[in-house]
C-alpha cells in the first residue's frame, strides 16, 4: 500500500545531501519519492542515459526512437536530439548519485566514466579541486589562487591523527611524512601531467608542507623552498599550454635524520629543453630568467654586461610574446637573487651567472651574411659578420677573444691524419648554427652548474644514515602536432612511470584482500611493457638504433628511419609506419598515438658542440667557465643524449623502486588557462592517459568501501542500542547482526577492517542519516538548556557583588568586584556600570591631581588650563574643597581681566563712560593706581574734558554768525575760523568733536563763498552739507538764496538732465529750486518731481533692505529699480546682497538638515558677514557656540544614522577620536597594552634558547617562530591558533617562503571568527612585524596586510583605541587616512543589531533595579579598556544605560531624513565627559 504523501519528509545528511523518510513506514530513500514528485517530474520518467558530448564529456539525455541501423536517438534536458551510433554504450543514470559528491571516486555509487566526469566537475565548480582515488590524487588545476595551503591548513593536516579531512596535497604529504616516520622507509611523491595541469606548483606546495612540518635544525628547509625560484627562473618558460611550464624534469631528495627532521636535499634533473634557448613557437617566451634580467636587473648590472630590454634580443623577440599577464618580472628577478644571496651564493657567482645569461643574449644578435671569397684558389661562399661590436661584446663577455670566438664560429677546422689542421669556411647559414650551439650548450651547462650549487648548499650529512622522501615532477605526455626527439624521450619517460604505477597500485589493492583475508577475484592489470621495449630495448630499440645510426659515417635522418621501418613495420605491436607522412613513425603509447619527426633526430641526439668552439671556451677567463667547460672535455666527449636520458632513468626507476611511492594526477581543466571553466572531454582524455579509470575499476570489482573495525563501529553504533566494549571487530559483528534485511549479509569483516560495496553503503548511509537527526533534536535541546542555566548562574553570583561594591564608591572594592566577575561572558548591565563608575572615581583622582599641580604655579600664568580643568569637574558635577578654591582663583582673573580689557578699549577709544566704570573697579579687582594702564586711562580722561571745553566754543560758532535773509552783512567769519583752528590744533579724538568740525569747516566755506558770491561754490558746498546731513537755518537761507539767482531755464535743463541720469541728488536740488522759484509747476519740474518720488521709493526699500538685511524689502526695491531703470551702486549692493541672502537661507536650511559642521560653519561666516538673521542663522548659531562639542556629535551621529549615512558616522567619529587622542593619546601606547603576556611568560614558553633575547623581542619583528601568544589567551586551543597565524603573517609579509602568500591574508580574517581575542592577537602580531623591521619590502607588505584586515576584521573596543594610536602614529603618510577610516568603517560593520524592547536571548535573567553611581552619567571618563571605540546600538542592551538628551536648542528640531530601510533599527547614542571621552552604544 503506498503511502501518503504527508508521511514522506525531506531531510539532509552532515554533508548537506538531502535523503527522504517515512515516518509512518520508515521507509528511507535517496531518491525522490513519487508521493513527492510533481507532475513535470512524473513526466521526466523513462530511460535516462550518459551520451558522449563534445566539450561536456557526457550530458544527461532521454532515451528515444530506435533506427534501423542501430543508432538510438536521444533528447537532452535543452530539448537537443542526438544520435548515438549503437557502437557507444548507454551508460544509465541515476539521479540520486548526481547529487552526492563524492571525495573518493572509488565511493561512487556506479563507477563509470560520465558520474566521474561529474563528480570532478560539481567538485570544481565548489573550488574542491582535489579528489581521491582510493590512495592517489587527482588535483585539477584552479588556474586561480585558493586559500589552501595556510598554515591553519598544515597544521590541521600535520595533527590529524586519525581524523578523516577532505583530499589535499597535504594529505598525500602527510601520509608520506608520517610513513617514513614510523617505518623507518625510504618514500616517493610522483607527481604528473601535461603542461598546465599544476606539477609545478603540487611540487613546492608538497616541499613547503615538509619544510613546515619536519623543520630543521640548521634552517636548510628554508634553501630547499629558496630554491624554487632558481629553478623556475632557469627553468621554467611560458608554453601555449602554460604559463609557468617546466621545461626540465626533476627528483628532489628530501633527507632527514633519525628524530624526522629534515637535515638535507638533493635535487636531479632531466633534459632539458635548449633549443628554447634559440628559439621559440609564436605566442611562447624564452626562459624566465632572461626577460627577469632586462626587466629587473640594477643600473649597475645594466652598464656592466650591457643589458638592454628584452625587445632588444633576437632569442627573444621572435615569438611575439614579451610579457605574460599577472606576471611581475621585475619582481620575480628580486625574489631571485634574495634567493640566491640566501642560498649563500657568493657576489662573484651571481654576477657571472648574470653575465652568461647576457653573453647568450648577446650571441644571438650576432648577425651574418654570406660572401664570396678566394679559398685555397677556389671560389667558394663565406660567412661574415656584419655587426662586430655586437660580437666583440659578446666575446668579452664570454671572457674569449673576440678574434678566436670569430674564428670558431665562422670556420671549421678540417684535421686529417697525416696533414697539417685546415680552416674549412663556413656559409652564414652554418655559422649562425654554430653560435646558437654554443648558446644552447652554455646555458645547458649553467643549468646544471646551478642546481649542482643548489645541492651543494643543502647536502645532507655524509657521516649519518638518513631516509628520503623523493619528490618527482616530470613532463607529462606530450602529443604536438610536430613531435620530434624530445617528445619521444619524455613520452618514454611517462610509459616507464606509468608501468610503475600500474604495477603498484595493483600490487597494493590485492595485498589489502590478501592481509584481510578477504576472496578476491585477481584481475590483471595493463601492461606497457612492449610499447618499452620497442623504445629502448637492445638492439633494436628506437632509442639503440638511434645511437647506433649516431656514430656509423653517411648517415642521415631518412637512413636512420628506413632502418626503423624494416625492423618494424608490421611486426611490432606498439609500431606503425605512417601512410602519408613520409619522415615520420608512429607509436601507440597508453596514452595514444604519437606521430614522431625524424627530423634532425641524429643531430639532436648527438648533443655536441663544435671542437672549435669548445676550445675557445676553454680559453675563458672568468671562473665559473673553468666549471662549465673544465680542460680536455674535447678529447672525453659525452656519450649521446638519447642514452644518457636512459641511464638518467633507469637510475630513477631505481631509486622509485627502492621506495613506498604516493601519486598525485594532476590535470589540466581547459585549453585557455582560465578560471572556472571545466572542459570534460579534456579531463576524460588525460584521466584516460593518467590510467585513473584503472585505479577505479581494481578498486570497484573489490570492496571499495573499508574501514578498520573501530571507525566503522564509531560511525555506524547509533544503528544498534545497548553497544558496549572494546573489542572492536566483536561489536561491528553484534552491529552488523542487528541490520535489517539482507544488509548484514552484504557487509564482510576482514582481520583489521569492514569492507564492503556501493550499495551496501548508501543504505548505511541513509540509516545513519535518520537516526542521526534524531539524535541531534536531542543533544540540542539539552545543550541550550545547560548554557542557559550555567549563564544564569553566573550572573546571580556577580549581581550582588557588584552592586555592594557600587554602594561603597571605592576604587578598591571596585576593581575586587569586577575581578570576582571577571569569567562572566554576558556583561549585563551591574557589570557595565560598575566598569563606568571605576572610570569615573580614575577621573576624578586624576583631575584634583591636576588641580594640586595647578595651583602650585604662577595662577595667571596657567589661568586657560585651570578654566579648563574647571570645566571638566563641573561636568562630571565634581564637588570638592580643591575644586571650589580652584573656581575661586579662577573668578578672580576672570574679573581681573575684563577691567584690563575695558581699560583698554576705553582709552583706546576715547569713551569717558567706560574708563569712569572700569577705574571704579581697579581697586575691587587688585589693580593699582600706579600702574600704566590706570594712569593712561586718567591721562585719557582728562584730556579727554579739555576737548568738550573746544567743542561747546565750536559749538557756539557754528550756531551763530550765519546768513539770514540773504544779508551778507550777518555773516561772520573770524570766530567760527578761530574755533576751528582751535580744534584742530588741539585735534579731537572723540566723535562728538571730529563730527563738529566737519561740520563747521562746511558752513566757515559756505560763509566765505557768500561773502565773495561764488554761487557754484555754493551750490556745491550746499550738496556737500546735504550729503554731510548737515541742516540749519544758515544751510536753508544761503540754499534760497542760490535757487533766486539760478537762471529758470538753466534749472530747466539740470532737472531734465537728472531726469536722463536718474540723479537722485540733482533731481531734489533742482525741484527745491523750482519751487523756491515758484515753476514746480511746469512740465520738466513736475516729470523730474514724479521721477525723484519713484526713486525714493525705491531707495527706501533698499535701504531698509540693505540695513535690515531682508530679503523682501531688498527684493521690492530692486524690481522697482529695474521697472525706472535706475542703477547704481546701491542698486548693485542689493541685487548682490538679495542673491546672498536667498542662497545662504537656503545653505543653512540644508545644513541643518544634515549637521554637517563643515557647511554649517561656511553658512554661519558667510550669513555673518552680511549680518543675516533668521531662525535658521540663531540655530545655527547655538549649534555651533552655545553646544558642547559632544552633544554637537551626539546630534550628528543621530541624523546621519536616521539617514543610513554610513560614510558620515564614520566621519564624525573619527573627527571625536581627533580630539580624544589629542589629550589622551599617551594612554594607548601598544606596547602598554594590558591584555599583553608579561614578556618573562613569554620568554618561558620556549623552553630552550636566549631567554633574554625572547623577553627583549617579544614585540620586535622576529624571522623566527613565536612561543606562544602575544595575547595572555586564557584557551590553550586559541594559543594554538595563534602561533600557527604567525606563520601567515610571516609567509605574506616575505619572512618565510610560503606558497600563494595572497591567500594567508583571507586565512587570517577567517580564523579570526573563534573570538575578538584572536582578532586582537592577529592585530599585536602584524604590529610587532613592523616594529624594527629591517627590510623595506617587508614593511611594505605589512602595512598591505594591514590594511587588509582593517577591512574585514574588526578589533576588540578593548584594543582598537591602542591600534588607532599605531596607525596614526606609524602608518605611511599616504596610506595613514584611508587605514584610519578604515578601522573605523569596519568597527562600525562589526556592530551588532537587535530591534527594540527584545531582551538578548543569551541573557536568562532580566536585569531588574538599577544603580544610580554618578550624578552626571552623561560623563564617562578616557580609560584605556572601555574608551570610544564601540560602535554597538543602544538597543543592544536590556535596561542599558541611556545619557540625557542634550539641553534645548531654541527648540532645534532636524528635518526628518529620507526613508530608511525597515530593517536597519540601528540607533547611535553616545555620552562624552572630559575632552572629547566618548561612549558608544
Amino acid at each position: 500500500m503506498p503511502a501518503d504523501t504527508g508521511d514522506w519528509g525531506v531531510y539532509h545528511t552532515a554533508e548537506g545531501v538531502p535523503y527522504y523518510y517515512n515516518k509512518r513506514t520508515q521507509e528511507t530513500s535517496w531518491d525522490l519519492p513519487d508521493a513527492l514528485k510533481t507532475s513535470d517530474e512524473k513526466e521526466q520518467k523513462g530511460d535516462w542515459v550518459w551520451v558522449p558530448h563534445q566539450s561536456e564529456g557526457f550530458v544527461i539525455a532521454k532515451v528515444g526512437q530506435k533506427y534501423t541501423n542501430g543508432d538510438t536517438a536521444c533528447t537532452t534536458e535543452d530539448g537537443k536530439v542526438i544520435q548515438v551510433p549503437k557502437s557507444v554504450p548507454l551508460i544509465p543514470v541515476i539521479r540520486s548519485s548526481l547529487q552526492r559528491i563524492n571525495e573518493d571516486l572509488v565511493q561512487m555509487d556506479d563507477m563509470n566514466e560520465p558520474l566521474v566526469i561529474h563528480n570532478l566537475r560539481e567538485r570544481f565548480k565548489k573550488n574542491l579541486i582535489y579528489t581521491h582515488v582510493g590512495t592517489i590524487l587527482i588535483s585539477v588545476n584552479p588556474f586561480k589562487p585558493l586559500p589552501l595551503y595556510t598554515p591553519t591548513i598544515i597544521d590541521e593536516y600535520a595533527h590529524k591523527g586519525s581524523k578523516e579531512l577532505p583530499p589535499h596535497v597535504f594529505n598525500i604529504s602527510s601520509a608520506a611524512y608520517n610513513n617514513l616516520i614510523s617505518d623507518k622507509a625510504n618514500q616517493s611523491i610522483l607527481i604528473s601531467g601535461e603542461s598546465g595541469a599544476g606539477k609545478t606548483e603540487a611540487t613546492k606546495v608538497v616541499l613547503q608542507y615538509l619544510a613546515e612540518v619536519a623543520g630543521s635544525t640548521s634552517g636548510v628547509e628554508e634553501n630547499i623552498l629558496l630554491a624554487n625560484p632558481i629553478l623556475e627562473a632557469f627553468g621554467n618558460a611560458k608554453t601555449l599550454r602554460n604559463n609557468n611550464s617546466s621545461r626540465f624534469g626533476k627528483w628532489v631528495e628530501i633527507h632527514f635524520d633519525k628524530q624526522g627532521r629534515i637535515c638535507g636535499a638533493k635535487t636531479v634533473n632531466y633534459l632539458l629543453e635548449k633549443s628554447r634557448v634559440i628559439g621559440q613557437t609564436q605566442g611562447e617566451r624564452n626562459y624566465h630568467i632572461f626577460y627577469q634580467l632586462c626587466t629587473g636587473a640594477s643600473d649597475k648590472l645594466r652598464k656592466q654586461f650591457s643589458i638592454g630590454n628584452p625587445e632588444d634580443y633576437k632569442y627573444l623577440n621572435q615569438s611575439g610574446c614579451i610579457r605574460i599577464e599577472g606576471t611581475d618580472d621585475k619582481a620575480d628577478f628580486n625574489e631571485l637573487e634574495h634567493a640566491m644571496k640566501k642560498i649563500k651564493f657568493t657576489e662573484a657567482e651571481r654576477e657571472a651567472v648574470f653575465q652568461m645569461t647576457s653573453a647568450i643574449l648577446h650571441l644571438g644578435n650576432i648577425s651574418y651574411k654570406t660572401v664570396n671569397i678566394k679559398y685555397n684558389n677556389a671560389d667558394v661562399q663565406a660567412a661574415e659578420i656584419e655587426n662586430p661590436a655586437v660580437l666583440e661584446k659578446a666575446a668579452s663577455l664570454l671572457s674569449v677573444k673576440a678574434a678566436d670566438l670569430k674564428k670558431a664560429i665562422c670556420f671549421r677546422k678540417l684535421v686529417i691524419k697525416g696533414q697539417a689542421p685546415t680552416d674549412i669556411p663556413l656559409d652564414s647559414v652554418k655559422a649562425r648554427d654554430n653560435a646558437n650551439a654554443l648558446a644552447k650548450t652554455i646555458y645547458g651547462n649553467l643549468f646544471d652548474w646551478l642546481v649542482k650549487r643548489i645541492n651543494m648548499s643543502m647536502a645532507p650529512p655524509a657521516d649519518s644514515p638518513t631516509n628520503i622522501i623523493g619528490v618527482l615532477d616530470i613532463f607529462g605526455f606530450e602529443i604536438f602536432e610536430t613531435n620530434s626527439f624530445e617528445q619521444l624521450c619524455i613520452n618514454f619517460a611517462n610509459e616507464k612511470l606509468q608501468q610503475h604505477f600500474n604495477q603498484h597500485t595493483f600490487k597494493l589493492e590485492e595485498q589489502v584482500y590478501q592481509e584481510e583475508k578477504i576472496p578476491y577475484t585477481h584481475v590483471d592489470f595493463i601492461d606497457n611493457q612492449p610499447c618499452l621495449d620497442l623504445i629502448e630495448a637492445k638492439p633494436h630499440g628506437i632509442l639503440c638504433m638511434l645511437d647506433e645510426e649516431g656514430v656509423l659515417p653517411r648517415t642521415t635522418d631518412d637512413t636512420f628511419l628506413q632502418k626503423l621501418h624494416q625492423t618494424h613495420e608490421k611486426k611490432h605491436e606498439k609500431y606503425i609506419k605512417p601512410v602519408k607522412l613520409r619522415n615520420s613513425f608512429i607509436v601507440k603509447h597508453y596514452a595514444g598515438d604519437v606521430t614522431y619527426s625524424a627530423e634532425n633526430f641524429l643531430e639532436k641526439n648527438k648533443d655536441l658542440l663544435n671542437e672549435d668552439l669548445v676550445t675557445v671556451m676553454e680559453t675563458a677567463t672568468l671562473p665559473l667557465f673553468s666549471e662549465l667547460f673544465p680542460k680536455g672535455q674535447t678529447t672525453n666527449r659525452k656519450s649521446s643524449l638519447g642514452s644518457q636520458f636512459r641511464g638518467q632513468l633507469a637510475a630513477l626507476m631505481t631509486r622509485l623502486q627502492a621506495t613506498t611511492p604516493h601519486y598525485i594526477r594532476c590535470v589540466k581543466p581547459n585549453p585557455l588557462k582560465a578560471a572556472g571553466i571545466f572542459d570534460g572531454t579534456m579531463v576524460l582524455q588525460q584521466l584516460r592517459y593518467a590510467g585513473v579509470f584503472e585505479a577505479i575499476h581494481i578498486r570497484k570489482t573489490g570492496y571499495p568501501f573499508r574501514g578498520i573495525h573501530e571507525a566503522f563501529y564509531k560511525k555506524y553504533r547509533l544503528l544498534s542500542k545497548g553497544l558496549k566494549g572494546t573489542n572492536f571487530k566483536a561489536l561491528c559483528q553484534t552491529l552488523i547482526n542487528s541490520l535489517p534485511g539482507d544488509l548484514k549479509k552484504e557487509l564482510n569483516i576482514g582481520v583489521s577492517k569492514v569492507l564492503y560495496k556501493a550499495g551496501p553503503h548508501r543504505k548505511l548511509e541513509l540509516l545513519r542519516s535518520v537516526e542521526t537527526e534524531k539524535a541531534v533534536i536531542k543533544l540540542q535541546s539539552g545543550l541550550r538548556g545547560w548554557r542557559s542555566r550555567k549563564i544564569s548562574k553566573e550572573l546571580k553570583r556577580c549581581k550582588p557583588i557588584l552592586l555592594a561594591a557600587m554602594k561603597t564608591r571605592t576604587l578598591p572594592a571596585i576593581e575586587d568586584a569586577l575581578k570576582k566577575s571577571e569569567n562572566c561572558r554576558f556583561e549585563f548591565k551591574p557589570l557595565k556600570d560598575a566598569k563606568l563608575l571605576k572610570e569615573v572615581l580614575l577621573e576624578e583622582k586624576r583631575i584634583t591631581d591636576q588641580i594640586n599641580v595647578l595651583l602650585k604655579q604662577d595662577h595667571d600664568k596657567v589661568y586657560d588650563s585651570m578654566v579648563e580643568l574647571l570645566k571638566k569637574a563641573k561636568d562630571i558635577d565634581m564637588k570638592s574643597a580643591d575644586v571650589n578654591k580652584l573656581d575661586s582663583i579662577v573668578t578672580q582673573i576672570t574679573a581681573r581681566r575684563k577691567v584690563r580689557a575695558d581699560l583698554e578699549a576705553g582709552t583706546k577709544n576715547f569713551e569717558r563712560s567706560k574708563l569712569e566704570e572700569a577705574l571704579k573697579k581697579i581697586k575691587e579687582v587688585g589693580i593699582t593706581e600706579e600702574s600704566a594702564e590706570v594712569k593712561q586711562a586718567k591721562d585719557v580722561l582728562k584730556r579727554i574734558t579739555e576737548e568738550e571745553k573746544i567743542v561747546a566754543e565750536l559749538k557756539q560758532a557754528t550756531n551763530t554768525g550765519g546768513c539770514v535773509n540773504m544779508d551778507h552783512s550777518t555773516i561772520v567769519v573770524n570766530s567760527l575760523e578761530a574755533a576751528l583752528k582751535k580744534a584742530n590744533t588741539f585735534v579731537c579724538k572723540t566723535e562728538e568733536g571730529k563730527s563738529l568740525v566737519a561740520k563747521g569747516s562746511i558752513l566757515l566755506d559756505i560763509r566765505k563763498a557768500l561773502i565773495a558770491e561764488q554761487y557754484p561754490e555754493v551750490s556745491s558746498l550746499l550738496m556737500k552739507a546735504q550729503k554731510a546731513g548737515i541742516e540749519n537755518p544758515e544751510i536753508k537761507a544761503a540754499r534760497e538764496e542760490v535757487a533766486y539767482l539760478t537762471a529758470v531755464e538753466e534749472l530747466t535743463q539740470r532737472i531734465w538732465d537728472a531726469i536722463q541720469a536718474r540723479d537722485e541728488e540733482a533731481l531734489k536740488f533742482g525741484l527745491e529750486q523750482a519751487a523756491t522759484l515758484g515753476v514746480s509747476d511746469q512740465e520738466t519740474p513736475a516729470q523730474g518731481q514724479e521721477i525723484l518720488d519713484r526713486i525714493v521709493e525705491a531707495r527706501g526699500w533698499l535701504q531698509s533692505g540693505l540695513q535690515a538685511v531682508d530679503q523682501e524689502q531688498l527684493q521690492t526695491g530692486v524690481d522697482l529699480s529695474t521697472n525706472l531703470q535706475y542703477d547704481t551702486e546701491e542698486v548693485r549692493a542689493a541685487q548682490t546682497l538679495l542673491g546672498q541672502i536667498i542662497q545662504y537661507k537656503r545653505d543653512a536650511q540644508e545644513s541643518l538638515a544634515v549637521l554637517d559642521r563643515d557647511r554649517m560653519e561656511k553658512t554661519l561666516e558667510n550669513s555673518r558677514a552680511i549680518n543675516l538673521q533668521t531662525e535658521d542663522v540663531t540655530q545655527l548659531v547655538d549649534l555651533l557656540e552655545n553646544t558642547p562639542i559632544d552633544k554637537f556629535f551626539q546630534m550628528q551621529l543621530k541624523v546621519a544614522t536616521r539617514m543610513n549615512d554610513r560614510a558620515r558616522v564614520v566621519k564624525v567619529t573619527i573627527q571625536i577620536k581627533d580630539s580624544f587622542f589629542a589629550q589622551f593619546e599617551h594612554l594607548f601606547e601598544w606596547k602598554k597594552y594590558m591584555k599583553l603576556r608579561p614578556s618573562d611568560q613569554y620568554a618561558a614558553a620556549k623552553l630552550m634558547g636566549n631567554k633574554e633575547q625572547l623577553r627583549a623581542g617579544m614585540l620586535l619583528w622576529s624571522k623566527k617562530a613565536i612561543p606562544t601568544s602575544l595575547l595572555a589567551l586564557d584557551n590553550s586551543q586559541q594559543v594554538k591558533i595563534a602561533t600557527r597565524l604567525f606563520k601567515n603573517i610571516q609567509g605574506y609579509m616575505g619572512d618565510k617562503q610560503m606558497s600563494y602568500p595572497e591567500t594567508l591574508a583571507a586565512d587570517l580574517c577567517e580564523n579570526a571568527k573563534v573570538s575578538k581575542d584572536v582578532s586582537d592577537e592577529i592585530y599585536c602580531q602584524i604590529l610587532k612585524q613592523l616594529t624594527s623591521n629591517p627590510s623595506r619590502e617587508s614593511v611594505g607588505k605589512g602595512w598591505d596586510l594591514l590594511a587588509f584586515c582593517l577591512k574585514k576584521l574588526a578589533p576588540s573596543d578593548d584594543f582598537s583605541n591602542y591600534l588607532e594610536i599605531f596607525l596614526r602614529k606609524q602608518a605611511p603618510a599616504e596610506k595613514k587616512q584611508d587605514m584610519i577610516y578604515a578601522l573605523h568603517e569596519v568597527l562600525y560593520s562589526s556592530a551588532p543589531v537587535n530591534r527594540p524592547g527584545v531582551v538578548p536571548s543569551d541573557d536568562p535573567i532580566a536585569s531588574s533595579g538599577s544603580t544610580n553611581f554618578v550624578k552626571s552619567p552623561s560623563s564617562p571618563p578616557p580609560s584605556s579598556t572601555n574608551s570610544n571605540s564601540s560602535y554597538a546600538p543602544a538597543q543592544q542592551q536590556q535596561q542599558a544605560y541611556i545619557p540625557p538628551p542634550p539641553p534645548a536648542m531654541n527648540n532645534y528640531v532636524p528635518p526628518p531624513p529620507p526613508p530608511a530601510d525597515p530593517t536597519v533599527v540601528c540607533m547611535y547614542d553616545f555620552t562624552a565627559t572630559g575632552p572629547g571621552q566618548l561612549s558608544f552604544r
